[in-house]
């Protein structure tokens, strides 16, 4: 039987048998009080904003993945591909820990250690079409530079 709460949802939210489709539709609309939904959405968008400042200012990955966007380290977006390496071999000794009888709360390390090492993979195309981009730009400004301007007129 369908909550009289999804009553109301648009046809395209529904399957053909009624449901509603998918959790997040389900987990957002099933609060009856829409305050409080509201209320648990801003906490999790605020804690995940928090978590995020932290990540990006102490995490090494990201430290490192700041450093290659900018524009000195563009050039260095290829080379950090290789750094990929130790981190899914990383990956891979905690999972064969893990399938040894290792602690499971290991897998959200390994999770981690994947992630980044898929970070800096994705960095290195990135990089390179930044790079170009930077360059044609900087090219464009030395032509603009060296093009002689029109004759002085006196007022």
């Amino acid at each position: 039987m369908v909550p009289a709460i999804f009553i109301s949802l648009p046809r395209r939210w529904m399957r053909w048998d009624g449901e509603p489709l998918g959790w997040p539709i389900l987990f957002i609309l099933v609060a009856a009080d829409s305050e409080r939904t509201v209320a648990v959405l801003r906490l999790i968008w605020t804690v995940s904003v928090r978590v995020r400042t932290i990540m990006r200012r102490y995490m090494p990955t990201n430290i490192a993945l700041d450093a290659l966007r900018s524009r000195r380290g563009l050039k260095w977006g290829i080379p950090a591909m290789l750094l990929a390496i130790p981190y899914l071999y990383a990956a891979s000794l905690l999972m064969a820990l893990i399938h040894g009888g290792a602690p499971r709360w290991l897998f959200a390390v390994t999770v981690i250690l994947i992630w980044d090492s898929f970070k800096f993979i994705a960095m290195g195309p990135v990089s390179l079409v930044a790079l170009l981009r930077v360059r044609a730009a900087e090219s464009r400004e030395r032509r603009a530079l060296r093009r002689p301007v029109g004759p002085l007129v006196r007022l």
